[in-house]
């Protein structure tokens, strides 16, 4: 199934990067200019175009969809906050 995005969409990316070398760094960038209502944890401050990106957890109501980008064991610290 092709799940089809719209603006109206809300996605929280964890292990978003300002390095373009890194996939979330691509993906961040890409659901950023599709107009995506956007969240981001990075594991470091940076920026993305315009897009800040911080390493606190955003204060979220709903969220449509969360893609995550670190390897399992630096999940396990997110999983809380994930099920919240």
């Amino acid at each position: 199934m092709i799940h089809r995005m719209n603006e109206h969409e809300s996605i929280l990316v964890i292990g978003a990067s300002a390095n373009p070398n890194r996939s979330s760094y691509f993906a961040t960038k890409y659901l950023h200019n599709k107009g995506v209502s956007l969240y981001t944890i990075a594991n470091k401050n940076g920026k993305i175009d315009d897009l800040e990106l911080s390493d606190q957890y955003a204060s979220i109501h709903s969220v449509d969809t969360i893609s995550i980008y670190l390897n399992p064991d630096r999940q396990k610290k997110y999983y809380d906050y994930i099920l919240s």
